[in-house]
């Protein structure tokens, strides 16, 4: 089955995306999804790129949909969002509301080689005290074991 919203994720609306959709969609629906989008064509992660602020939401905006969504829509995602809130230059603090977003990153990329980077940028957030309040407010039903290893390490205070 052809996912759209997948193949808009990573692929610019140009003539050949068109073309592409064309043979899946009726031409009145490609039409409809091309006017929405602006010169110069991009995919919908490239835009999510240049809105950073809203990059840093993401995996707070995918965390309740995980199980639903294609692994190559999930990968997309995940990697604008370790871009964006685990860049060195970006400084993710409690008062920038990611820091949610960022924990939610930490446990969707649990048993993936990208933990090692997302859990680097957590552990710069644990000092601060507000951490372990905002991290208890997170929605933490149904995690896979080594998801609920990695949640009781951030609850606990580090020394």
């Amino acid at each position: 089955m052809f996912d759209i919203e997948t193949y808009m994720l990573t692929h610019p609306m140009v003539t050949a995306a068109s073309t592409y959709l064309g043979r899946y969609l009726p031409e009145v629906l490609v039409l409809k999804v091309a006017a929405y989008l602006v010169a110069p064509p991009v995919s919908l992660a490239d835009a999510l790129r240049g809105s950073v602020h809203l990059a840093g939401y993401l995996p707070a905006a995918l965390w309740p949909h995980r199980n639903a969504l294609s692994p190559a829509r999930a990968a997309s995602c995940i990697a604008v969002a370790i871009e964006y809130l685990c860049h060195p230059e970006v400084h993710t603090h409690i008062s920038t509301g990611h820091l949610p977003s960022l924990v939610y990153l930490a446990l969707l990329t649990v048993g993936t080689p990208a933990f090692a980077k997302v859990d680097t940028a957590v552990q710069q957030q644990r000092r601060y005290t507000a951490f372990e309040s905002e991290c208890a407010a997170l929605d933490t039903a149904s995690l896979s074991t080594m998801q609920a290893l990695v949640w009781d390490e951030y609850m606990r205070r580090p020394t």
